[in-house]
């Protein structure tokens, strides 16, 4: 079902579970990545997002935006945020059992596992 681009769009835009707003556009963005541009700026958004929308062609079912011309003239679309990683940094001396005590006696061979969250944009 392609978007005609001289018809006004409403998108119900689900940003999280309890955040879902309503979002008019009159005319249909050049491409996805158009969109998602002033979604960006109209919801006030700076990391990086994917989007899919719900696909009437498939009940609903959610489906990657891929092409603008996909996208219904009335549309629901949720964004999925960009992950972020957590890498785990390991330690392994013997001093490590002197630093963390409460540690020492949950690992075997006084490995302690101390999580360092990096964001890391895919």
């Amino acid at each position: 079902m392609a978007a005609v681009s001289s018809q006004a769009l409403k998108l119900c835009v689900i940003v999280e579970a309890d955040s879902i707003r309503k979002i008019k556009l009159d005319t249909l963005p050049e491409s996805v990545d158009d969109l998602k541009s002033i979604l960006k700026d109209k919801l006030k958004l700076d990391a990086d997002f994917s989007l899919q929308y719900e696909d009437p062609d498939f009940d609903g079912e959610l489906i990657s935006l891929v092409d603008i011309d996909e996208l219904p003239q009335k549309a629901t679309l949720k964004l999925f945020m960009a992950e972020v990683e957590t890498v785990l940094f390991q330690l392994q001396t013997q001093s490590c059992c002197q630093m963390c005590p409460l540690q020492s006696d949950l690992v075997d061979g006084c490995q302690v596992f101390f999580p360092c969250p990096l964001l890391l944009m895919r």
